[in-house]
């Protein structure tokens, strides 16, 4: 029968599946020499296999979950027991309603009403019967003042007794009135206006508790139905510690988050997707990988190297298997639903309720006001009420002189009486009575013009009468309003929001039930204690990130060091090489994984929208809110995905090779391909795969998609596209360093070692006296330093450089100057000099300027001086300011652009000359006098001398570190260049740093870092000054020459430059010489495209080939030096910072 043929694998799989093996290789001797030097420890090694932070794991062990584990059976009863119909405890989103609605019967309204109940409670001027007759509206002393004008026009002839009585009776009549209205006023004191107020409120309120009756019939319902479920509840209750297990399951959920956070230091990439490491074993016996290492030959020195790391593997099995367990999503899922469970327990265990369910009173009864007075009439009664109280005070500010004017009135009255016939008239008229009454009158007009009131107050106070009865009959009918009883209040007491706490309860038991949750997380709580014992038995040296148990070092792990150091070291010239091969093959692993998941990625996408457009029919409010502010962004997201798709797909198609290739750098050419392309974009999954336990309807394909794709995206690409850079030079560095690993020994401990008989002999062991003799001799004379036993010297001696340097700003550097507080940066990176000017405190910064502060730094994302900066803002008074301290006009920015392309405003232009000639021969303040710090570091390690390192200065040796092991640069001042990156080695006054992206990106690490740039002339320098203490001084006073940087000004423009957004911090005695130029660094290209100082390079080169071309044509023997020296392209600076 014929057989299925396999399945062909595509060609990325056999590349990841083959370079995987060199990669495992590689990872395992980073491990092996990083833990030989005690630089790490195995829990370290556990925390890279998982991609975790160390302190993660050492957390988790340490937490204490004893509680937790007891509690989980009978929990799961608890669970298994729940009644299936039950999912909340009660309608929430409508009782707030409600209460909401109810709880707008303030005390203070309910108070109102138990007043306006009361037979007291109206006050007593709408009880009696002497409301003023007068309207209000009508001003009375206007009619007598009518009818004085006619007695005053009525001559002796004709005079009429009855218009002088007509006079007498409005008279009468304006005098009372306006006794009537202020005695009445008066009645209305200050307690019953209180008091009528009061009322007024009640009626309100009064009508308010009618618009609640039904709320008020409904929200008791409401609560009964929570009164009925509550007993359902009484068994978590009673669950015993819940504090113990609330605090250890949300302890625990929370170091499983922090264990599934991705370490940014990746120490075993190419053991992330198969945790064990002894298949190391089996990768070393490949006949594709001995070819690669050693040309087909045995590997076993490289097997014995690895020994110790493969047996300490071995302890590693357990903790990666109970790792493996504690790194499912499933189980940090199901932790969080206990966690959420044992908050919800807590809470209702916490809760006292005081009222009761079962017998609530009825609080909704009422005597309708509607048969006694409409609510529109009650209505209109409270406002009459509330329009007379507004002016009473009016009233009676006006009339409080009333008395004098109606005593006047009255007095003129009474003589009117004595009128009988027309002589008393006449000697009336004589008496120019007329004239007295007329100014009683007009006073009496001005409180009437100031009693009288709108229509409106006038009709409500005339209705107020009418209105008493209708006024007791209310308060009868409020009488009988149930909301007033006592026992209501405890309704109104009532808090929900305790109940929203636990609401979820029910459906969250439910949800456990269905998933059997505590099934699942039995063997978590488990592990816990196993993983704890078997971490115990891994070396540890690093004091533990968190408080944990002490750990016993097992009995394989005893020694002081890893048994390699008993047989053959491995050496590498840069370790990162090895750990870079295995981040680039990881990377590549991950991509081709991506490719596989493409089907998921079309999941996620389109069943994605789906669930974002269902959140608008989630019942659920908190999760509804949720899920909108999470699914919010999800048409970005779901652009992104295509982005990722799309762009995954480019990558993976570029690895054409076959995956059998014979030589290290063949492989390195497979990553220069990936690196030609751009990086995906990293993409974060786990708030939506979190979120998807909030929808109701649950979408398991859509939740599966979301889990395996959230760690292959979040995988940080711009590290791994980095790491593709390297390793084509890092294949060339290791090839070497396996060649030296299995090189043949040669020499005479090859002939002592096969013939040890005649070694054993005399002459054997003359030579071997004489050998140890001259190498104790040498050694004793020119590299035993005893300095060194000594505490290093205190360098008191400040950094004072010559007139020469101050005056030409060039031997104080800005690295050195950077580290006094004057030129602390702020968070945003800038100096305090520009805060100063963006603050516009001008007398700051001339004290900056007057104290030694930096003047010439670059700030922001242009790389600008504070002089660009003030004349782009306009600013001639600080450009002149800035200059007179000699702030250079020969800094670059980003774009190329100098300082004289931003003074384009008349008043700069025209000073700029002045400036130029004024700051010359101007020498810089300086800050105070501090010593000069020092931390070397010399780049490889034999670049000095081992003999001649012992005549170096003390406070130098003592500072120096011999080789880069890979650690951050940034933290040294100095680094000390091998003379294979300097170009013209026999000038040495003109060097050049080489810089070539395809070589080796380690020089434009070192370009971008903030150390001083040396050769290795400046040990050299201080080697012979030996015996020369000012010598000695002088050279470690000194960083560079005035003339190179004048050289590089004068003759920038015939430069292929690299732009000064790409120049180091700081950096000393170099120009900076990109040999191709048609390899740039990948932050030099703006998508894809080259920049404006791209641009200006191709410029300058294609002038250079343009005059190179020319002296080929007139002359054939200058082609080879006219080629050497047209190539040299430079830039340079010590002004950036």
């Amino acid at each position: 029968m014929k057989r299925d043929a396999p399945p062909i694998k595509s060609k990325a799989a056999v590349v990841v599946e083959q370079h995987m093996k060199l990669a495992r290789i590689l990872n395992a001797i980073y491990l092996q020499m990083q833990l030989a030097n005690d630089k790490i420890d195995d829990f370290d090694v556990v925390a890279g296999i998982w991609e975790v932070d160390r302190s993660a794991i050492e957390k988790l062990v340490s937490l204490k979950v004893e509680a937790l584990d007891g509690s989980l059976n009978s929990l799961e009863q608890m669970v298994n027991e729940f009644p299936n119909d039950l999912l909340r405890i009660g309608d929430m989103e409508e009782i707030s309603k409600k209460m909401d609605s109810v709880k707008e019967i303030t005390p203070e309204k309910r108070e109102a009403l138990r007043f306006a109940m009361k037979n007291d409670s109206v006050p007593g001027f709408l009880e009696k019967d002497d409301f003023p007759k007068w309207n209000f509206t009508v001003n009375l002393a206007d009619i007598v003042l009518e009818k004085l004008e006619e007695v005053k026009n009525m001559t002796v002839d004709k005079f009429k007794r009855s218009i002088i009585t007509d006079l007498k009776t409005s008279m009468t009549n304006v005098a009372d009135v306006l006794i009537d209205v202020n005695e009445w006023s008066k009645g209305i004191n200050e307690m019953q206006q209180k008091m009528t107020g009061r009322l007024v409120e009640g009626y309100q309120a009064a009508i308010e508790v009618q618009n609640k009756l039904n709320d008020l019939k409904e929200l008791p319902k409401l609560l009964v139905d929570i009164g009925n479920v509550l007993p359902n509840l009484q068994q978590l209750k009673n669950i015993q510690k819940v504090s113990s297990i609330q605090e250890q399951s949300r302890h625990l959920f929370n170091a499983l988050l922090q264990l599934h956070q991705l370490s940014n230091k990746s120490l075993a990439p190419a053991f992330s997707s198969n945790f064990d490491i002894t298949t190391v074993k089996e990768n070393l016996r490949d006949k594709g990988i001995m070819l690669l290492l050693r040309g087909g030959q045995d590997l076993g020195p490289l097997e014995s190297y690895l020994g110790d790391i493969s047996s300490t593997a071995k302890t590693f099995t357990p903790v990666n298997q109970n790792t493996e367990t504690l790194m499912s999503y499933a189980l940090i899922d199901q932790l969080d639903i206990v966690s959420q469970l044992i908050d919800g327990i807590s809470k209702l265990q916490s809760y006292s309720n005081p009222l009761n369910f079962t017998s609530l009173p009825l609080c909704s009864e009422s005597l309708s006001l509607e048969k006694e007075v409409g609510q529109s009439e009650l209505q209109t009664l409270a406002q009459d009420l509330n329009l007379l109280l507004s002016v009473i005070p009016t009233i009676l500010e006006t009339l409080k002189n009333v008395e004098a004017i109606r005593e006047d009135v009255n007095n003129f009255r009474s003589k009117l009486e004595n009128i009988k016939n027309k002589d008393d008239f006449e000697k009336w008229i004589n008496e120019n009575e007329t004239e007295k009454v007329q100014e009683a009158l007009e006073a009496a007009n001005d409180l009437f013009e100031g009693i009288i009131q709108t229509q409106d107050v006038a009709d409500a106070i005339g209705r107020l009468p009418s209105q008493k009865n209708q006024i007791f009959s209310i308060q009868q009918r409020i009488g009988g309003f149930s909301i007033l009883k006592k026992e209501c209040e405890s309704l109104f007491d009532f808090d929900i929001e305790p109940f929203k706490a636990f609401n979820d309860l029910p459906d969250t038991i439910q949800r456990m039930k269905e998933e059997k949750t505590i099934q699942m997380i039995k063997p978590l709580v488990g592990t816990i204690p196993k993983l704890r014992e078997d971490l115990e038995k891994l070396k540890r040296t690093k004091s533990p990130a968190t408080t944990v148990a002490s750990v016993t070092k097992g009995t394989g792990s005893q020694k002081s060091k890893r048994s390699a150091d008993d047989g053959k070291k491995f050496e590498c010239q840069n370790p990162q090489d090895l750990l870079d091969v295995a981040i680039s093959v990881r990377g590549l692993e991950i991509m081709y994984l991506i490719f596989q998941y493409n089907n998921l990625l079309d999941t996620v996408i389109q069943q994605g929208a789906l669930a974002g457009n269902s959140i608008a029919t989630i019942k659920n409010p908190s999760n509804k809110a949720e899920l909108e502010k999470i699914w919010k962004n999800f048409g970005l997201m779901k652009t992104k995905l295509e982005a990722v798709k799309s762009n995954n797909q480019r990558l993976v198609d570029t690895v054409t090779s076959s995956g059998q290739e014979t030589s290290l750098e063949d492989i390195g050419l497979v990553y220069r391909n990936l690196a030609s392309l751009n990086p995906s974009e990293r993409i974060f999954l786990r708030d939506l795969r979190l979120s998807m336990r909030l929808f109701e309807q649950q979408n398991k394909t859509l939740m599966d998609s979301l889990e395996k794709l959230e760690k292959p995206l979040a995988t940080d690409w711009q590290m791994t596209h980095a790491s593709f850079k390297r390793v084509p030079t890092a294949m060339q560095n290791l090839k070497k360093d396996f060649d030296k690993f299995f090189e043949v020994e040669t020499g005479i401990w090859v002939t002592i070692k096969q013939n040890p008989l005649k070694a054993s002999g005399i002459g054997g062991v003359v030579v071997l006296l004489l050998i140890g003799i001259g190498s104790f001799s040498f050694y004793w004379k020119y590299i035993h330093d005893p300095e060194m036993s000594e505490d290093p010297p205190v360098d008191t001696t400040p950094f004072m450089p010559n007139r020469e340097a101050l005056e030409n700003h060039l031997d104080y550097m800005q690295f050195q100057d950077s580290r006094f507080e004057i030129n602390q940066r702020g968070i945003e990176g800038n100096t305090k000099l520009l805060e100063a000017f963006k603050q516009k405190d001008f007398e700051e910064m001339r004290r900056l300027a007057s104290e030694g502060a930096i003047i010439d730094a670059v700030c922001g994302k242009h790389s600008r001086t504070l002089l660009m900066e003030a004349a782009i803002a306009k600013d001639s008074a600080r450009c002149d300011a800035l200059l007179k301290v000699n702030a250079s006009i020969h800094i670059w920015d980003c774009d190329s652009k100098r300082f004289k392309e931003f003074a384009t405003e008349g008043d700069i232009l025209s000073k700029l000359k002045n400036w130029e000639e004024e700051r010359e021969g101007f020498v810089r303040y300086l800050p105070s006098k501090e010593p000069r710090p020092w931390k070397i570091l010399v780049l490889k390690k034999g670049t000095f001398p081992l003999w001649k390192r012992k005549k170096l200065p003390h406070r130098i040796k003592a500072c120096t570190k011999w080789g880069w092991t890979g650690e951050d640069l940034n933290q040294y001042t100095t680094i000390i260049l091998p003379w294979k990156y300097i170009k013209g080695k026999t000038d040495k006054d003109n060097e050049v740093l080489m810089l070539d992206d395809s070589e080796d990106l380690l020089k434009w690490k070192l370009v971008g870092c903030a150390a001083c740039l040396l050769t290795v002339q400046f040990f050299e320098r201080l080697y012979n000054a030996f015996g020369y203490p000012n010598e000695v001084q002088e050279i470690l006073q000194t960083d560079y020459r005035n003339w190179l940087e004048q050289e590089w000004i004068d003759n920038w423009d015939v430069y292929t430059c690299v732009d000064f957004e790409f120049l180091p911090e700081c950096i000393a005695r170099f120009y900076l010489l990109p040999t191709n130029n048609d390899v740039v660094p990948l932050a030099y290209q703006i998508e894809g495209k080259g920049g404006k100082g791209y641009l200006k390079a191709q410029k300058a080169e294609a002038k250079r080939l343009k005059k190179m071309k020319k002296k080929q044509e007139s002359t054939t023997s200058s082609v080879a030096s006219t080629s050497k020296q047209g190539n040299t392209t430079s830039t340079g600076s010590s002004m950036t910072t």
